[in-house]
Order: structure tokens, then C-alpha cells, then sequence
């Protein structure tokens, strides 16, 4: 590392290591879709230093694009949404190579997936990620989810098998500790029935954004109805699970976008991300639930 990109990622090499910023700087991005979310994610990850980053997005900018985004601005318009948004956030790290695929999502190719250190997809249909996933699995490369929903957020992740450190204190000295987690894919994950792998206490506690966001995941139209069963294809109990004012608060919240939501989400993503490229920390493992109204984010596992 050069003695500029030491000063420059000075604050971070001392709160997580000169070898994680190495890897760090080693790393290739993909990120799919150009979206608030995305926005968010790019940011941090370029401000990190990351090697490489690429926007993937076949779509042009509208403007509606320019009115919930800060990565584009109104000359952008009729212009190709990742081209745009590399332009801009090339600004923020001139040591980060920013490059643009305009592929659709859905027709990128297992050997395109196999050239990058992580795959961060958002706000994209459950058909397309599932198809994604199910290549990033097999080419063996870190895969995240993440989407907003007004006031909620998702988040799933498939590192597949991956192996990193801790550091604990141990009679007064730091020891690190090696640890590794397995994760499957989405396609496997999501027909996990989590009220079967957990006590009726712990199932009473489990957040009703839970089934809500899974079911929108399925069904962006899915209403109330649609909710419950799939609290119960979970084995959960609707009647204890879901508050009274629960639905109403929920369709209310759900249907908007909330700049400090994506801002939220994007910053926990884009953290876990850096900290599964420095192989540091217990990763997200493996979906994530963000309640905007509670500022509540429980993890599950779904194997």
C-alpha cells in the first residue's frame, strides 16, 4: 500500500488492520441496480477504498431517479442510470477504479459473477435474485440482498462458507480467533419453516415485519391475507404474532420511499460487506430485518 492510501484510510486501518484494508483494496464490487439503496452502499464502500466497484444497470434516469437519489442530478436524464451514477462517485475516491455494466441482471453469466469478491444486489424482482444467487453460489462468491420498504428494510446474505477472525480479551491480552459460518442460498433459505427450529417463547418474540417483508418479497401487491399465511407457512401464530394495529400501520408505511431508511440499511450492508471482505467479524447470518418505526434490527436464521 502506497503511503498516501496509508494516510488516506488511516482512521479505518487502525480500527480494523492493515491486512483487512489490503483485502479490502484487493476487492472487486458488483452492484446491482442503481437505486437510493444502492446509492447508500456505493458511497461507503468507494469512501472505504475498495479496488474496484461496478454499477450494473440497463435502465435510463428519470425523474424520479433524480428526485429520491444523490447520485444523479437533472442533466442526468434520458442517460444511462450506471454510467451516471459511476460518474459521480468516481468523484468521492479517485483510488477506486469505477467501472459500468448495462447488461440486465438476469443475463449476466455465472463466469461474469466469478470475477468479483462480492455481490450486492438491491430492489430487484425475487425471480431475478434467486436466478443471480443460485450462480454466486456455485462461482462461490459473497452474495447480499437488500431492500427497503418505506419504513422497513431487508436484507438477506449467502457467503456460502466463510472464515474469519475475532478478537476477544482473554486475562487481559487480545486473542484472535478463527470462526467460520455456512449459509445456502436464497432459493433454499426462504422455504425454511423457522417456527419449527425455535421454542414458543422465542417464536412470541419474533418481529411481525418478518412474514411481512416475505411476503412482499413474493407479492409487492400482497396485502393482508397474504401476510398471515405466510406467518403460518412459517409455523408461526398469527394471533400472537401480529399486534392489532399491525396491518394498518404496515400498508400505511410500507408504500413510500424514506431517504434515512436507505441510509440506515445501506450503512449496515455496506459495514458487514467490508467486514466479510477484511474476513473480520461474526457476519450477518443470514436475514436481517430493519423496523424503521422501532429502530429494531433482529437477525434470523433460516437453514
Amino acid at each position: 500500500m502506497e503511503a498516501d492510501e496509508v494516510a488516506l484510510y488511516d482512521r479505518q486501518i487502525r480500527l480494523w488492520g492493515f491486512s483487512a484494508q489490503e483485502a479490502i483494496k484487493r476487492a472487486r464490487v458488483l452492484l446491482l441496480t442503481v437505486s437510493p439503496l444502492a446509492n447508500e452502499i456505493a458511497k461507503n464502500i468507494v469512501l472505504a477504498g475498495v479496488g474496484e466497484l461496478c454499477f450494473q444497470d440497463e435502465n435510463l434516469v428519470t425523474d424520479e431517479d433524480v428526485a429520491t437519489q444523490f447520485l444523479l442530478d437533472k442533466s442526468d436524464i434520458g442517460c444511462g442510470r450506471a454510467h451516471a451514477a459511476a460518474k459521480k462517485i468516481a468523484s468521492y475516491n479517485p483510488l477506486v477504479k469505477v467501472t459500468v455494466n448495462e447488461k440486465s441482471a438476469s443475463t449476466l453469466s455465472q463466469d461474469e459473477l466469478a470475477e468479483y469478491s462480492v455481490i450486492i444486489a438491491t430492489q430487484l424482482p425475487l425471480q431475478t435474485v434467486l436466478t443471480v444467487n443460485d450462480m454466486s453460489h456455485k462461482a462461490a462468491v459473497p452474495f447480499y440482498f437488500v431492500s427497503v420498504f418505506g419504513m422497513y428494510g431487508f436484507a438477506f446474505t449467502d457467503l456460502r462458507k466463510h472464515t474469519f477472525i475475532i478478537e476477544r480479551t482473554q486475562e487481559n491480552k487480545k486473542v484472535q480467533e478463527e470462526k467460520s459460518v455456512r449459509q445456502k442460498p436464497l432459493s433454499e433459505a426462504i422455504l425454511c419453516v423457522i417456527g419449527d427450529k425455535i421454542s414458543k417463547r422465542k417464536a412470541a418474540r419474533i418481529s411481525p415485519c418478518l412474514p411481512a417483508l416475505l411476503a412482499k418479497l413474493k407479492s409487492p401487491c400482497a396485502g393482508t391475507e397474504a401476510i398471515v399465511n405466510e406467518a403460518i407457512r412459517l409455523h408461526l401464530e398469527p394471533d400472537k404474532l401480529f399486534p392489532n394495529t399491525f396491518f394498518e400501520r404496515f400498508m400505511r408505511n410500507c408504500e413510500f420511499e424514506w431517504a434515512p431508511i436507505a441510509s440506515v440499511v445501506g450503512g449496515i450492508i455496506s459495514q458487514d460487506a467490508l467486514n466479510v471482505l477484511g474476513n473480520r467479524e461474526y457476519p450477518m447470518d443470514n436475514i436481517w430485518i430493519y423496523d424503521g418505526e422501532t429502530g429494531s434490527g433482529p437477525i434470523y436464521k433460516f437453514d
